[in-house]
């Protein structure tokens, strides 16, 4: 099951965004083509994301969010020079409203607390990542569950 990380004493401070009319505006951030690949796949099953871009690199992935439109990034916590973790921090801070779901197959508490700070909304265990994904995207975008 998909981990909601809290922030400090509450859950998920910024409200679920309704999306009656809109699509989600996705970003892929992995170093690995073949799990971007496999991603994209997943996110066919939900009519209302859109896949803006994929990148192979944190640098690429703050280049891309400053120059489009996000609503979601899905990123691999471990990537060479700057980790998920890290890009999740830098890329709140520029775009507070960003959802960010976190991918990685080690899921420890310390991880995850990191992650937490750092901005993450959700940590995915890559083990289950289908079913993991699906889900963390309805509970972020509530109304996606509804436009299957």
């Amino acid at each position: 099951m998909p981990h909601l990380l809290s922030r400090g004493s509450r859950i998920l401070p910024r409200k679920p965004v309704p999306l009656s009319a809109m699509t989600i505006r996705t970003l892929i951030v992995d170093d690995s083509p073949l799990t971007t690949e496999l991603i994209a796949t997943y996110l066919e099953n939900i009519p209302s994301v859109e896949l803006v871009a994929s990148a192979g690199s944190a640098a690429e992935a703050l280049a891309c969010a400053s120059t489009s439109a996000l609503d979601l990034v899905i990123t691999d916590l471990r990537m060479p020079l700057v980790n998920g973790i890290e890009l999740a921090e830098r890329l709140r801070r520029k775009h507070p409203a960003l959802r960010i779901v976190l991918l990685s197959v080690e899921k420890t508490s310390q991880l995850m607390q990191s992650a937490d700070r750092k901005g993450v909304d959700i940590f995915v265990d890559k083990g289950e990542l289908h079913e993991e994904l699906i889900a963390s995207i309805h509970k972020l975008f509530p109304d996606s569950a509804r436009s299957k």
